[in-house]
């Protein structure tokens, strides 16, 4: 199982170091972000995943923070003496 985070996490920084033009834009129309992407589907999604990058890692890093909140703890300050 580490074996494997290691490598994802590896690839996760040199991929992007190798690849080439990435086949989407965005552009905004007003408040509005528009995301244009070109290319096949495997082009598409990499280009999908590198220009909403951000916004992914933001909203999986404030679910995360919101599950820790909700989810009941196991031990409380009456267990600990």
């Amino acid at each position: 199982m580490k074996h494997s985070m290691l490598i994802s996490l590896c690839l996760l920084i040199v991929c992007p170091l190798f690849s080439e033009d990435v086949n989407g834009s965005i552009e905004y129309i007003g408040d509005i972000r528009i995301l244009n992407l070109w290319g096949t589907w495997p082009e598409m999604g990499y280009a999908h995943g590198y220009l909403l990058g951000p916004d992914i890692v933001r909203s999986s890093t404030n679910t995360f923070w919101r599950w820790l909140e909700v989810c009941p703890t196991t031990q409380t300050s009456e267990h600990i003496s």
